[in-house]
C-alpha cells in the first residue's frame, strides 16, 4: 500500500471513531482525530485533559457550570474516552449536589514539581450539603456495583492505574471532587 494510501485510511478511521463516539454519546478527543485526519497515527495511551474537560460538561445545563481549564496542559497516560467517562460521572454528580441557582466549578491546572508538570489535577467544586466520614466514602463507593455513575466510572478508572479520585471539603459549603493524574513525560 502506498504512502498516499495509508494517509487516506488513516484519515477514514479517524472519521469512522468519531462517529462511533457521537453515536455513543461522547465526542472523540479531538487531538486525536485530528491526528489521523492529517494522517499522523494517534498518540497511543495519551489523552488530553482539556477536552476530556469539554466533553464532560456537555452533561450538565451550561447555565449551572463554571469552566477554569487552561487550553494547553501536558498530555496524561490514560484512555481519552475512559476519562471523559469518570469526568462525565464527577460533573454529574457534583450538579446532582448542587442547589438550583448556584453552579458546579470544573477547574484543571498542572502541579509543578521541580521546575516542570509533574501532574495534574481536574477539580469539581458543588455547593452542596457536606458530608462526613462514611457518606464521603459512599459517594465514591457502590456496594451493589450495578450503578453505571460516579461509583463504576470511578471503580472503573481505579482499576485502570489510571489516577486517584479524593474528596475534599468545600470550605463555602458542599465537596470537591479532586482528580489527579500523572503527564506524560518523553
Amino acid at each position: 500500500m502506498s504512502g498516499q494510501s495509508r494517509r487516506a485510511v488513516r484519515a477514514v478511521a479517524g472519521r469512522v471513531a468519531r462517529l462511533a463516539a457521537v453515536a455513543r454519546g461522547r465526542r472523540a478527543a479531538e487531538p486525536q482525530a485530528e491526528r489521523a485526519e492529517a494522517g499522523q497515527p494517534p498518540t497511543a495511551g495519551s489523552a488530553s485533559v482539556a477536552a476530556a474537560v469539554s466533553a464532560a460538561v456537555t452533561a450538565v445545563p451550561e447555565g449551572s457550570r463554571t469552566v477554569r481549564v487552561p487550553d494547553r496542559l501536558p498530555p496524561v497516560p490514560v484512555d481519552q474516552d475512559q476519562l471523559e467517562r469518570v469526568l462525565v460521572a464527577m460533573v454529574r454528580a457534583a450538579w446532582l449536589r448542587t442547589p438550583p441557582g448556584t453552579r458546579v466549578l470544573v477547574q484543571a491546572a498542572a502541579a509543578a514539581g521541580e521546575g516542570r508538570p509533574d501532574v495534574l489535577e481536574v477539580r469539581v467544586t458543588d455547593r452542596g450539603p457536606n458530608l462526613a466520614g462514611e457518606a464521603k466514602s459512599w459517594l465514591l463507593a457502590d456496594p451493589s456495583g450495578s450503578d453505571g455513575g460516579l461509583p463504576a466510572a470511578v471503580r472503573e478508572f481505579k482499576a485502570s492505574g489510571g489516577g486517584r479520585i479524593t474528596l475534599e471539603d468545600n470550605p463555602a459549603g458542599g465537596l470537591v471532587l479532586v482528580l489527579t493524574l500523572p503527564v506524560v513525560t518523553c
